[in-house]
């Protein structure tokens, strides 16, 4: 259960952090109400447990307040925890001790951000998808009505044909280098082939693209 080694990615939450194994795991610890940990209980952890049905098969993890979601390498996002505002996008509002799936994303995701209550997507065509709490606007879809599901941003466009990533595994995807041209655009050098490419390939995956969209807030 120990992580003093093979940990690719980490994320902290309220009062407890969930990180990404380089074996595509997610392990999480801390304080467990409303199953943020996502080990099927609502038990505290004073070290890391397995996220039940995720010990293998994740691309990325982020943590919100009290729940947690995972990019698994297939494209698709799971989630767990408190679900009030239904930020976990299961189209309810019970918490969830385990990971369920997002309704309508078990493919086609590239990067994903949870926060407080809300939870947003971006899928492999550039598409921003969001779903839960919406009480600020922070759904982004003209409204300020709560989403039990992904509903798209307004303005992000429809799908284009851009293809998508081939997920690897997060040792993989260790292998690439982030950068940004002097213009700000993100794009990623493809250590194995040398050369530039956008959006990823199967040397530079998920995590890449996710770290790109990090150097664009910056």
């Amino acid at each position: 259960t120990g992580l003093t080694s093979g940990a690719a990615a980490a994320s902290a939450g309220t009062n407890y952090t969930c990180a990404l194994t380089t074996t595509g795991g997610v392990k999480c610890w801390g304080r467990n109400g409303q199953g943020r940990l996502g080990d099927g209980t609502t038990t505290d952890r004073l070290s890391p447990v397995d996220v039940t049905g995720l010990t293998s098969g994740a691309a990325a993890v982020s943590t919100g307040s009290n729940h947690t979601c995972a990019l698994t390498m297939t494209g698709g996002v799971k989630c767990w925890g408190r679900n009030g505002n239904g930020q976990l996008g299961s189209g309810t509002t019970d918490q969830r001790e385990t990971a369920v799936d997002v309704s309508g994303l078990t493919s086609g995701v590239a990067a994903i951000s949870a926060g407080n209550d809300h939870t947003c997507a971006i899928t492999a065509a550039g598409v921003i998808m969001c779903w839960g709490g919406d009480d600020a606007w922070q759904l982004g879809d003209g409204t300020n009505v709560t989403r039990l599901i992904p509903i798209s941003v307004s303005g992000t466009g429809t799908p284009a044909s851009t293809p998508a990533p081939t997920p690897t595994s997060p040792a993989a995807a260790l292998d690439c280098i982030n950068e940004v041209k002097p213009t700000g655009t993100p794009y990623f050098v493809d250590k194995a082939n040398g050369s530039n490419i956008f959006p990823g390939t199967a040397s530079c995956p998920l995590q890449t693209i996710q770290r790109a969209a990090e150097l664009m807030n910056d």
